[in-house]
C-alpha cells in the first residue's frame, strides 16, 4: 500500500518521459531510494553504444578516469560517479527588517549511473541521488529516498524541499536528456 501510495505520489509531481511516454523516475523496492531509469532502442552494436555511453561521459564530465568506477565492454556495463550543479530561485525574508530578497540558490547533485548496453538497446540508470545546498556545504547531502520523497508531497507551501526536490529533478532529466541525445547522434564511422 506505501508503495503505491509513494507510486502515486512521484507521478503526480513528475511529468512523463518524453521517450518513452512514462515517467523515469520509481522508488527501487529494494534501497527505497529513487531512481530514475530510461530504456532507449537505439541503432547500433553493443560496441559502439558502449563507445558513445564512454564518449558522453568523458565530454559531461572533467575528469573522466576519476568518475568510473567500472568499464566491462565485453558485459556491455559502464558505471560512474558523479555530480551536477542546478540552481532555483528562492524568496528570502528577514522579519526583522521587514525585508525580501529574491536570490539564486545552488544545488549540488552527487549520483551513480550506469549504462547496460547490448545491440541496438541500452539501459541509462541515475540512482543513489543525494544533494545539498550551496549554503550548506560541508554539511552531509540530503540522500533522494522515500523519506525525502513524502517531505517533497507534504511541502505544500511551496517551500525549500519543494524547490530543492524540484531542482534536484530538473538537474537528472537534463542529465538523462543530454546521455540520450548524445546516444542517438551518429557515429563517425556512420555517413
Amino acid at each position: 500500500m506505501k508503495a503505491t501510495f509513494l507510486f502515486l505520489l512521484i507521478s503526480c509531481f513528475l511529468t512523463a518521459h518524453a521517450q518513452t511516454g512514462k515517467s523515469p523516475v520509481s522508488i527501487d523496492s529494494t534501497t527505497s531510494k529513487v531512481k530514475y531509469e530510461v530504456i532507449i532502442n537505439q541503432t547500433g552494436s553493443k560496441d559502439d553504444l558502449f563507445s558513445k555511453a564512454q564518449s558522453w561521459i568523458a565530454s559531461t564530465f572533467k575528469n573522466t578516469k576519476a568518475v568510473i568506477d567500472v568499464s566491462d565492454r565485453a558485459g556491455g556495463q559502464l558505471l560512474f560517479s558523479g555530480n551536477a550543479t542546478t540552481v532555483y530561485i528562492d524568496t528570502l525574508f528577514n522579519k526583522k527588517h521587514d525585508v525580501k530578497k529574491i536570490s539564486t540558490v545552488g544545488c549540488h547533485v552527487f549520483f551513480k549511473g550506469k549504462f547496460y548496453v547490448k545491440d541496438a538497446k541500452y539501459k541509462f540508470i541515475v540512482t543513489d541521488i543525494s544533494m545539498i545546498q550551496d549554503f550548506l556545504i560541508g554539511s552531509d547531502p540530503m540522500p533522494l529516498d522515500v523519506k525525502y520523497v513524502e517531505m517533497w508531497a507534504t511541502d505544500t507551501y511551496n517551500g525549500p524541499f519543494t524547490k530543492l526536490f524540484n531542482a534536484t529533478d530538473v538537474g537528472i532529466r537534463n542529465l538523462i536528456s543530454s546521455a540520450t541525445t548524445y546516444m542517438a547522434q551518429k557515429s563517425e564511422s556512420d555517413f
